[in-house]
């Protein structure tokens, strides 16, 4: 990968991570590399992550999930701080909290390799510290797809979303 463009402080060189070593087993804590980032990348300091159905129908051999390298590192849903960001990386800068949905990136980990192009990273809302903001990327995403999913022509039914928070009216924008 491509040296950081800039770097919120001393990176170390491993960070602890929860990953497996094949398919079906329950995983470990271990020491891996940190995470080199590409020019359109940013590294993100984990401060919370979430964890869904869906990490452990991955961590049990999901074939939808694509090409796996082992040691695979666990977790999709996060939130945390930018600690480095790649040269061609505008939206975000080193110290921005961010969260969102980063689809295989391992975020079951102290850092976080996020390519900004291909992935839901978004600012984190000042409204929710980093526990809820971790919590919030697929629930929303699934919540959004049900809602919005309605077929006309098989008359599917129609589901209403709500929340509770006083400051966010929609799951996906708040």
């Amino acid at each position: 990968g491509v040296m950081s463009h800039k770097t919120i402080l001393q990176i170390p060189t491993t960070m602890r991570a929860f990953a497996i070593d094949r398919f079906g087993e329950p995983g470990t804590l271990r020491t891996l590399p940190t995470p080199a980032i590409g020019a359109d990348e940013i590294l993100v300091r984990v401060h919370a992550a979430g964890i869904n159905p869906l990490d452990e129908k991955i961590r049990d051999g999901f074939k939808a999930i694509g090409d796996v390298r082992f040691p695979f590192i666990l977790g999709q849903d996060a939130a945390g701080v930018v600690a480095r960001t790649g040269p061609n990386v505008t939206r975000f800068v080193v110290g921005s909290a961010v969260y969102g949905a980063f689809w295989l990136a391992g975020t079951f980990a102290e850092y976080v390799r996020v390519p900004t192009m291909r992935v839901a990273v978004a600012h984190k809302p000042a409204t929710f510290d980093f526990a809820q903001a971790a919590a919030l990327p697929t629930p929303a995403f699934v919540a959004e797809e049900v809602r919005a999913g309605t077929n006309s022509a098989t008359g599917s039914p129609r589901f209403a979303i709500t929340t509770s928070s006083p400051s966010c009216t929609d799951l996906i924008s708040c």
